[in-house]
């Protein structure tokens, strides 16, 4: 990295989802996000890792009701990519973002001042982590301390939180909750 400012790197934990990932490596433009995929309903944004949940709640949603969600991936909270927030807010009336860190401060926080700022009247779900202390555990753990997994699951009372098939039931309960608040933005 060749910068003259302070630059944060931030690994998160767990695994990627990449089977191809010894790839050349390509320069980021600071500040810039990506569009992940194209839709006409509602808009995500999302950073981090969860943002394949979110991918994979959006192809749900497709499915089951036809609602087509535009994914982007914002890449950068600060600086914040303008240009996807201005397309964001003269296309779209309903937004989720959708983050693994603090709703606080975070990504959330930064679009929702940017639509009030700039005059934009969107209904905006925030999702990540609440704004208090919260354990360490592995990452699909504290999505369900944080409640960011379909609360009444019923499976958490019966698996084992390092089998398999409990990773695949929590993973299933994070995109039923991203799910669920697409449905219930597209229905407001």
């Amino acid at each position: 990295i060749s910068l003259d400012k302070p630059v944060a790197i931030r690994y998160p934990r767990g695994n990627g989802n990449i089977s191809d990932w010894r790839c050349k490596p390509q320069i980021i433009e600071i500040g810039k996000g990506r569009k992940i995929i194209d839709g006409k309903d509602i808009a995500i944004l999302s950073i981090g890792t969860i943002g394949n949940m979110a991918l994979e709640a959006i192809n749900r949603a497709k499915e089951e009701n036809g609602i087509e969600a535009t994914l982007y991936d914002m890449i950068f909270v600060k600086p914040i990519d303008k240009d996807i927030l201005y397309e964001v807010g003269k296309n779209y009336s309903r937004i989720i973002t959708v983050e693994d860190g603090t709703i606080n401060g975070g990504l959330g926080s930064a679009v929702t001042e940017f639509m009030t700022e700039n005059g934009f009247n969107c209904k905006i779900k925030r999702i990540g982590i609440p704004d208090e202390f919260i354990t360490h555990g592995k990452p699909l753990e504290l999505y369900k301390i944080c409640n960011m997994d379909l609360i009444n699951w019923p499976l958490y009372t019966h698996v084992r939180w390092d089998s398999k098939m409990a990773v695949k039931n929590i993973l299933i309960c994070v995109i039923s909750t991203i799910y669920r608040y697409l449905q219930q933005m597209f229905l407001m």
